[in-house]
C-alpha cells in the first residue's frame, strides 16, 4: 500500500505537472501561442481608438478572458480554457450592445438585467448593426459578411458552451475505454 500523500505534496506534483504542459505546450506551439498573445494586443489598439466610454472596462475583461483561456489551454485545462473563452465572447458582443444601448448597460452594470446570448444574436440587432457598419463603412452589407461572420461565432459559442455544461464528449478527465479514469493534469 502506497503512502498517503498530503495535500502540500498533491500541489507540488500538480504544479510540477503544469510546468511540464506548459513547457511541452510552449516547445509545440510557440507560434501559435506568439500569435494568439499579439492578437490580444489588438484589444489595447481598438479601445484606443473608441472614445472614452464607460463600457471599455468590458473590453479590459475579455481580454482578459482571452489571456486567461490561453493559459489554461497551455496547462492542459481546455475546459477551463473554454469557459474563458465562451465568457470572451459573451462579453465581447455586450460591449458591442452596451455601446449603443447605454440606459440598457447601466441595467446591466447594476445587475438590474442580465444579459442574454439570444438577444445578442437576435437578427434585430445584428440587423441594426448591418446598417450601422455598412454606413461607416460606406459599403453594401452583402461585402460584410455579417451572415458568415455571425454563423461562426455561433459555432464557436456552441462548442464553447459544449465544454462549459460539461456535455460527456467534453469532459476534461473521461473514462477510457479500459474504464481507467485518467487525469488531464
Amino acid at each position: 500500500m502506497s503512502p498517503v500523500k498530503t495535500v502540500n505534496e498533491e500541489l507540488i506534483q500538480v504544479a510540477d505537472k503544469l510546468k511540464e504542459n506548459v513547457s511541452e505546450t510552449e516547445k509545440e506551439q510557440k507560434q501559435n501561442i506568439n500569435h494568439c498573445i499579439a492578437e490580444l494586443h489588438l484589444i489595447d489598439d481598438i479601445c484606443q481608438c473608441i472614445p472614452e466610454s464607460d463600457t471599455l472596462s468590458v473590453l479590459n475583461e475579455v481580454q482578459n478572458d482571452l489571456f486567461n483561456s490561453v493559459i489554461f489551454a497551455c496547462q492542459g485545462f481546455y475546459r477551463n480554457a473554454h469557459i474563458c473563452l465562451r465568457s470572451s465572447l459573451e462579453l465581447t458582443f455586450s460591449f458591442i450592445y452596451y455601446y449603443d444601448h447605454h440606459y440598457d448597460y447601466v441595467l446591466w452594470k447594476k445587475d438590474y438585467i442580465d444579459t442574454k446570448w439570444s438577444d445578442l444574436m437576435s437578427p434585430d440587432t445584428w440587423n441594426l448593426n448591418k446598417k450601422f457598419y455598412s454606413i461607416i463603412l460606406n459599403c453594401d452589407t452583402e461585402k460584410l459578411k455579417f451572415d458568415k461572420f455571425i454563423d461562426r461565432i455561433k459555432c464557436l459559442y456552441h462548442s464553447s458552451s459544449q465544454s462549459v455544461h460539461g456535455k460527456y464528449e467534453y469532459m476534461q478527465t473521461k473514462l477510457s475505454n479500459d474504464n481507467t479514469s485518467s487525469k488531464a493534469v
